[in-house]
């Protein structure tokens, strides 16, 4: 082949190959392309693409053009266990080259089989590539001997390229579609999650016709915490995974969409029916789960009922954003009333819900104003009293004056999907509070950050730690984040995705109120944990009760043969400090030492403070 055949042919190739690979044609047609153009422009008898199987051991063709008969033929399979040198030599050579393929050692094994019925004598494989996983081979057949040139195998070896790229493309395009999934699902119940379910009554609502009448039906697990506490989460997930199930069934006859909206708490979206439409699809529900849920692999028979709420939409005089929240205040008042009742929403309610929702923008305003910020409690050592780290703990500080906690303004933020956001501010803010507290106390090692489920589920959780950081020329071990128990077991891909992701940024995990939620022991040991926190509602028992005592130094010694730290919370008296010193609690935190209070009356306090206890009031 002259250098400007060669070049010819291989700009000819890689444009074709090029437009093809990276199109939005289906992958076989792109690769029957494909294999067409090289069996032309190569001037060889056959050219086939063909996939390895995620075990190793099968080659299964995609595509394959025999240039005599013009067409694309029927398929292969190729096995290991019936050609094993060809399969050695291809999982260890750059390329198989075979000029006479009836005597050559690495495909003499295809000559009865293959070789002599389809009258090929030479054969070039180049392998494919899935990233750095060998994922298939692009195969040249000549049907009479040839002497593969430099020329031919290298443009052979750029289309085998460009064919792992597109593996590699589709890949991330697989990935981004299963990332993209999650987001939109609930990854416990894979019913569609509170924003994916709004943003479909919002879209339905806005296509809609003026006399159109929608349902919006929505359900309570009764006693579900109860169920929770005498079971465990384990449990207490296989109950809202059957229910999640008895209600895509229920749903699938009338097109209507499921969705989990949080915790026990389920929404049924009805397009164009009527009350009468959603009291039938209550009834069938109902009657579904009048036999107890089997759970366990049978050990274990859960009865369950629910209460409901059914919101027509849109509704008259409703004046906020999310219809949502109509039906939510109907199943309010539903098991406020009766427990397993059905409760239509009122149309003199919405003056009521209007008015929640002017509360809720101011509630927004404050997050987004910075009124809602981090105060600070330190963390001592119990052994000298020294300083040692500090927690962010967030309040919401009104113009006035006034201090709300957080019992009173994070579950609303919840509701509103506005934790992440939080989440953020939150890090920040307490990043560089803690950059300037260091500039006048050094000893000061590390600040301990609160993060919500929602927020350690956030795609780019990692990334956002690991910028801020830089920003502040901070090192990982300088921040420590705290997650409560019942997050070691959600069944969220994406946090716990991260959770194992923390390990590789270095960054190091407090549990928070260890030992009031369901944990598996295992998962500590996997998992980057530093430090267990024993919960205030233990401490404040430990000198007159025995079972706090119990626990408390379950947890110490737990902590003691993992290689952990302990931090005790809600420390208030010499008597309980005493004890934990004795039980061997390293670290301390609670009114005894300090209540939480801003940055600046934190350099205050840190300023007039010696290096022993000094109980405050």
């Amino acid at each position: 082949m002259s250098l400007e055949s060669f070049l010819n042919t291989h700009e000819k190739l890689m444009r074709l190959s090029r437009d093809q690979l990276f199109g939005d044609a289906e992958r076989s047609l792109k690769l029957q392309r494909i294999v067409k153009a090289c069996a032309r422009l190569l001037n060889v008898s056959r050219a086939s693409i063909w996939q390895l199987s995620p075990q190793g051991n099968e080659l299964f063709c995609e595509a394959i053009f025999c240039s005599e008969q013009q067409e694309m033929l029927t398929n292969n399979t190729l096995r290991e266990n019936q050609f094993p040198r060809y399969f050695e030599a291809m999982r260890t050579e750059r390329m198989i080259n075979a000029n006479e393929a009836r005597t050559d050692a690495r495909t003499i094994e295809f000559t009865d089989a293959y070789l002599k019925p389809n009258n090929i004598y030479s054969l070039l494989d180049l392998p494919i590539f899935n990233g750095t996983q060998l994922n298939g081979i692009l195969c040249l057949e000549q049907t009479e001997l040839r002497e593969w040139d430099m020329e031919t195998m290298a443009i052979a070896t750029s289309v085998a390229d460009l064919i792992s790229l597109m593996n590699l493309n589709e890949s991330w395009q697989e990935s981004q579609m299963q990332i993209d999934s999650l987001k939109r699902r609930d990854p416990l119940t894979m019913l569609e999650n509170l924003d994916t379910f709004q943003k479909r009554i919002e879209q339905d609502l806005r296509r809609s016709l003026a006399e159109d009448k929608h349902q919006l039906v929505m359900m309570g697990i009764d006693g579900f915490r109860s169920i929770n506490d005498k079971y465990g989460y384990d449990t207490a997930n296989q109950v809202l995974v059957a229910f999640a199930n008895i209600l895509r069934h229920a749903c699938k006859l009338g097109f209507y969409s499921p969705g989990r909206m949080s915790g026990d708490l389920f929404a049924i979206w009805m397009p164009e029916a009527d009350h009468e439409d959603a009291l039938d699809l209550i009834q069938e529900i109902q009657s579904e789960i009048k036999q107890p849920l089997i759970l366990q692999g049978g050990k274990e028979q859960i009865e369950i009922t629910f209460t409901s709420s059914i919101t027509q939409l849109p509704v008259p005089g409703y004046m906020g954003a999310t219809p949502y929240r109509c039906a939510e205040y109907a199943l309010y008042r539903a098991k406020r009333d009766t427990k397993g009742s059905v409760m239509l929403f009122q149309p003199e309610w919405a003056a009521q819900l209007n008015e929640s929702r002017t509360q809720d923008q101011i509630l927004i305003d404050a997050l987004r104003n910075g009124h809602i910020f981090p105060f600070y409690q330190p963390i001592t050592s119990a052994e000298s009293g020294d300083i040692v780290g500090i927690e962010a703990l967030v309040r919401w500080v009104h113009p006035g004056g006034s201090i709300n906690k957080p019992c009173h303004f994070l579950p609303r933020l919840n509701e509103l999907g506005l934790m992440p956001e939080l989440g953020r501010k939150v890090l920040e803010k307490s990043l560089v509070d803690f950059k300037d507290i260091r500039l006048k106390h050094k000893n000061l090692k590390w600040v301990s950050v609160n993060v919500s489920g929602e927020h350690l589920s956030a795609s780019d959780f990692i990334q956002h730690i690991q910028k801020e950081l830089g920003k502040r020329q901070l090192s990982s071990e300088q921040l420590r984040l705290e997650i409560v128990e019942e997050l070691l077991a959600e069944h969220n891909p994406m946090l716990q995705n991260n959770i194992r992701l923390l390990n590789h940024a270095n960054l190091k995990l407090s549990i928070d109120d260890f030992g009031t939620g369901y944990s598996s022991l295992s998962r500590l040991k996997q998992l980057p944990i530093s430090n267990l926190k024993i919960d205030q509602s233990f401490v404040k028992g430990l000198t007159t009760s025995h079972e706090d005592q119990c626990i408390s130094s379950s947890v110490l010694g737990l902590a003691r043969g993992m290689g952990m730290t302990v931090t005790a919370e809600g420390v208030e008296t010499v008597s309980q400090l005493d004890w934990l010193k004795t039980a061997g609690c390293q670290l301390i935190q609670g009114y005894f030492v300090a209540k939480p209070m801003p940055k600046e009356e934190l350099l205050v306090w840190l300023e007039n403070r010696s290096s022993t206890f000094q109980p405050t009031n």
